[in-house]
């Protein structure tokens, strides 16, 4: 099935024994792999240890990140859902894309917003002019506090490998 949210047409699965919308596999790896890349910008070390070093998840730190997202969006899918149709979330990611796979923009912001409102950035969720700052931004980042959510599978700490050329998380 194929939804049009604001200026976006996102494919979700209809689940028919709960008769909700449900994300894809593809769109749950969208989101892993956003995720990923916002620890590797925003948290690899700036010393010489990591220079010239290429960071990258090996198949362990993705199947982590991966039960995190999962098990954040079963406790938040009405949030996700609603960042994700959100006109406007995920324009931004165009010049990632070279303005193609429109449809994907959302994905990819939700994974990095996700990565950097759980990390406590100071960015992420609740600055997004699209969601609404007060609302579906504000709740995001309450359901993101480490401190408060310390124990979610969503919340983790993360560690880098200079050696392996590694992204950990724990």
């Amino acid at each position: 099935m194929t939804a049009r949210f604001g200026p976006h047409t996102i494919g979700l699965t209809l689940n028919t024994r709960s008769n909700t919308m449900q994300l894809t596999d593809k769109q749950i790896d969208l989101i892993v792999h956003h995720f990923i890349v916002a620890a590797i910008w925003a948290d690899v070390p700036d010393t010489e240890e990591f220079e010239g070093v290429h960071i990258e998840a090996d198949d362990e730190a993705r199947a982590k990140v991966r039960a995190g997202v999962v098990a954040f969006y079963a406790e938040h899918a009405a949030l996700v859902h609603a960042a994700l149709s959100a006109p406007g979330y995920g324009d931004a990611c165009a010049q990632d894309f070279g303005g193609e796979r429109r449809d994907e923009w959302p994905f990819a912001a939700f994974g990095h917003d996700l990565y950097l409102t759980t990390q406590g950035h100071g960015v992420g969720f609740w600055d997004r002019v699209e969601l609404e700052p007060g609302s579906i931004g504000a709740k995001l980042t309450n359901a993101c506090d480490y401190l408060e959510q310390r124990g979610k599978p969503w919340i983790f700490d993360v560690d880098f490998d200079a050696e392996r050329g590694r992204v950990i998380f724990y």
